[in-house]
């Protein structure tokens, strides 16, 4: 079980200070990041590396190398050769990895999401590794529709919002049906998969970097909608401490075997409301100006169209998608008790601290 402690005394980016004293860390274990170099991977990776956690990490890209990893694998988990080396020795896999970019094709998310998803469960098994935490999404379950402290009985969307949903989708499943798996040599995978809801914090290059980039540029004028709807955001330093409690819960005949759940914040707040207190304390203007969910989802419904067109050109793509109108209009908050129940998770970075956090890093 990780302790925390509200002393100041070393503070540091990953949030208050961890008593990592009480993290249970056997030298003999050896934990691989898979997407370490990303946004949640790298945060993960700091931690159990503050932890002094063996480990190693498995990415595409590397933007830096860190002394104290045990080793570096630079691959792509579509090739299982890649995915093989990387696995052997290891006793926990966290699969944070997965292509996110919008507008891609959809066999551009099989091939990643799905395909290397197969890949890390086929390589865990053939290494016996015991232990897998996946980092699902909750747009698995989201169709674009209220959710109001939705829980983990939701089913799957039965038609997902994009392609990359229902990559996520068929990814989780994929991780799920692995769980008690028998190994090469006769032990079991154990495995969960985890949905944290609107993770933002410091080296986040998408939703967050983007919105102040275009405040900043005064292409941030417009809301969409009357701004009441209701969201989670969460701090990426709670998702990465899910991921640790989560990991060390996966023992045999625990509830977390198998088990879905969702990561938040446990602070649901106007969807507005945070964007313009994290644009303030980047001095950056609110948006003042709003446009109607109907104008704004027609808007999004005609670039989809033209871009169904003219996207094999790579020459334009839509600044509007349904997806972004729905997510930005929806009421979309989750109960993260299931987890707070099978693994102790609470979050350890309130809200306001994680917008200070997030626009000090940004300015």
């Amino acid at each position: 079980m990780i302790e925390t402690s509200t002393s100041d005394e070393d503070r540091s980016e990953l949030g208050h200070r961890i008593n990592y004293n009480q993290i249970e860390h056997p030298e003999d274990q050896l934990y691989l990041v898979i997407g370490g170099s990303g946004f949640i991977g790298k945060h993960l990776v700091d931690c159990l590396l503050k932890a002094q956690f063996r480990v190693r990490v498995l990415d595409i890209v590397q933007h830096d190398c860190d002394e104290r990893l045990e080793s570096f694998y630079v691959g792509d988990i579509r090739n299982y050769s890649d995915v093989l080396q990387a696995c052997e020795g290891v006793t926990c896999i966290f699969h944070t990895a997965s292509i996110t970019q919008p507008w891609l094709q959809s066999w551009e998310y099989q091939s990643v999401n799905v395909q290397g998803t197969k890949n890390i469960i086929k390589a865990a098994l053939h290494h016996n590794v015991t232990r897998l935490v996946y980092t699902s999404s909750t747009f698995v379950i989201f169709e674009g529709k209220n959710i109001q402290n939705g829980d983990e009985s939701l089913k799957h969307a039965s038609t997902p919002l994009d392609h990359y949903s229902r990559s996520k989708q068929q990814a989780e499943l994929i991780v799920l049906k692995s769980n008690g798996g028998e190994t090469r040599h006769g032990c079991q995978l154990l495995t969960c998969a985890l949905r944290p809801h609107n993770v933002f914090g410091p080296r986040d290059t998408h939703f967050i970097a983007q919105m102040i980039n275009r405040s900043k540029h005064g292409d941030m004028t417009h809301m969409i909608g009357e701004g009441h709807n209701v969201v989670d955001f969460t701090y990426v330093d709670n998702v990465v401490y899910a991921h640790i409690l989560a990991s060390q819960a996966l023992k045999p005949r625990s509830n977390v075997c198998g088990g879905v759940y969702f990561i938040t914040n446990g602070e649901p707040t106007l969807f507005w409301d945070f964007v313009g207190r994290i644009l303030e304390r980047c001095g950056c203007p609110r948006p003042t100006k709003a446009v109607s969910f109907t104008v704004a989802y027609l808007l999004a419904w005609l670039m989809e169209a033209i871009y169904a067109f003219v996207g094999w050109s790579g020459l334009w793509k839509p600044a509007l998608s349904r997806k972004m109108v729905v997510t930005t209009c929806c009421h979309h908050w989750f109960d993260h008790s299931k987890a707070t129940r099978d693994f102790g998770y609470l979050p350890i970075v309130t809200l306001e601290e994680g917008i200070k956090r997030t626009a000090d890093w940004a300015t």
